[in-house]
């Protein structure tokens, strides 16, 4: 969603922890900066062993020119602007839910790509830039660094 968004982020850094009482082995609480061009960032902070009954995923992107924060389990995205004639701050509500519905339209172009003989709008080789940028995320981790998502071939 980010990379539609705003592009490719110049850099990465995330730290990341295990819940070795949970039965789920992998990371369950993950926090992702990506740094853009232009005084962009954005905040991805995944908290799957989280307690106190808020567990899930959220983002914030901030700008200059305003803010995106939103909530994955709610469906709910916040528009935050300073300049006009957007000025304050909207809601939006998602129809549906997102598993599954948020793959319809995706797999409804893949369909239409593979008809037309074109290339899908979200592409197997341009999930390998998103991929560049989850790998970079795991190098920030190991290694306890900010990443240039270039470094990963």
């Amino acid at each position: 969603m980010l990379r539609e968004w705003f592009g490719e982020p110049k850099l990465v850094y995330a730290i990341a922890t295990r819940d070795e009482t949970n039965y789920i082995k992998g990371e369950l609480v993950t926090v992702i900066s990506l740094e853009f061009d232009n005084a962009l960032r954005a905040c991805f902070i995944n908290d799957m062993c989280y307690r106190c009954g808020n567990a899930g995923s959220k983002i914030c992107v901030e700008g200059t020119g305003g803010s995106i924060s939103g909530d994955f389990d709610s469906n709910l995205i916040m528009l935050s602007s300073v300049k006009l004639p957007a000025r304050g701050v909207k809601e939006y509500k998602a129809d549906g839910e997102w598993f599954p519905d948020a793959f319809s339209g995706p797999m409804l172009d893949l369909m239409e790509a593979i008809r037309e003989g074109r290339e899908p709008r979200t592409s197997g080789r341009d999930n390998l830039k998103t991929l560049q940028i989850i790998f970079a995320a795991y190098r920030s981790i190991k290694e306890k660094r900010v990443v240039n998502p270039e470094e990963i071939e």
